[in-house]
């Protein structure tokens, strides 16, 4: 029986495999997983009108920081992520808050239980068909094709459908592609 599984844990996954890839430490790259996931999770269920929209007595994020200055932004993965640096590593923000990168590493291994490692295995070996910068550059595309199909809309949020490896495999760059001169030198 095929595993199903729902698309958050996997873009949280596959966000902190192509961090890893790009250079970014495992506790970094964790954060930035779960960074890039939160923010497609809210833009989709602000597009299904399934979220409260921000209220003027809601404060910016700069407004409620305390200890955690000074933020920097960068671009990953098509968004914009907020983050800081701490004492063990660059690290998201969630809120006003660092991302703790232990609390993200248990919520794929509870979503994908015993499959974490395969599935894990297959976006790694996907990843190291690139170049870091071709990957993080095409990393949300090659998402949309790996992700489990659910259906559009209201009907679709939250839901598991199966996930296909094959389909995963099937996005290792060819031989010619940008990655190749660096898959020669390992």
């Amino acid at each position: 029986m095929p595993l199903k599984v729902g698309r958050v844990p996997l873009l949280t996954l596959w966000a902190a495999v192509v961090a890893r890839r790009c250079g970014y430490l495992d506790g970094e790259a964790l954060t930035w997983g779960r960074a890039v996931a939160g923010q497609t999770a809210a833009a989709k269920a602000k597009r299904l009108g399934l979220s409260r929209e921000a209220t003027a007595s809601r404060r910016p994020v700069h407004a409620r920081r305390r200890e955690i200055e000074p933020i920097l932004v960068t671009s990953f993965m098509e968004h914009r992520l907020p983050c800081v640096r701490t004492p063990e590593g660059l690290r998201t923000l969630s809120s006003a808050s660092a991302i703790d990168p232990s609390k993200v590493r248990t919520y794929p291994r509870a979503k994908l239980g015993d499959a974490l490692a395969e599935i894990e295995g297959h976006r790694e070996a996907v990843a190291a068909t690139y170049a870091p910068e071709d990957l993080e550059r095409q990393a949300m595309n090659l998402h949309r094709v790996m992700r489990p199909s659910v259906p559009h809309g209201e009907e679709g949020w939250g839901k598991a459908d199966p996930l296909d490896l094959e389909t995963v495999d099937r996005l290792r760059a060819p031989r010619g592609a940008a990655g190749a001169a660096e898959r020669e030198r390992a």
